[in-house]
């Protein structure tokens, strides 16, 4: 009995682990670095630099939720959620819009998320962490670069905005 009340609070410390550890570095890339290589290199040199940066260190992440075999960003269970056929009224809606089809999940994720939670989302089965099919490469290619595109001009376009209100100030 002792055993599994120790193992399930260093699982859920790994999990918790792993989940901080991945937004820490998604925030800081984001916000850090991404908009300061556009400021120095301009919007197309910027942008493909931190398109393959991103394309370097998404690999090690996918790497690494493998190597742990933990499902730290809680994406095989989201997986599972597509076939709920039962339970409140809003959780079969939400199932019915995940099996809407790869399409629709591959473009808003790549708006919404990166090419780490697109990749791993569409990747087929659950919980099997066997690393990539070549639809997966596929997959994780054509995220790369839509979701850097929609960052890079999302980022652009914000410090444009910047630049014209701070040129408002006397």
């Amino acid at each position: 009995m002792t055993v599994g009340m120790v193992r399930l609070p260093r699982r859920l410390g790994l999990l918790a682990s792993g989940l901080v550890l991945k937004k820490a570095m998604d925030y800081l890339f984001d916000y850090g670095v991404y908009p300061a290589a556009l400021l120095a290199l301009g919007t197309v040199a910027g942008g493909l630099l931190m398109t393959a940066v991103s394309v370097v260190m998404n690999i090690l992440v996918i790497r690494a939720y493998d190597w742990a075999r933990m499902d730290f960003l809680f994406l095989e269970g989201m997986k599972e959620f597509r076939s709920c056929e039962t339970g409140p009224w809003w959780r079969r809606k939400l199932a019915r819009l995940q099996r809407a089809g790869d399409l629709p999940a591959f473009v808003l994720l790549s708006w919404f998320e990166d090419p780490v939670v697109v990749t791993l989302y569409l990747r087929r089965g659950s919980h099997l962490y066997n690393g990539f099919a070549r639809r997966d490469w596929i997959v994780f290619a054509g995220s790369s670069v839509l979701a850097n595109l929609f960052w890079t001009l999302n980022l652009t376009s914000v410090m444009a905005l910047l630049w014209w209100i701070w040129s408002l100030v006397p």
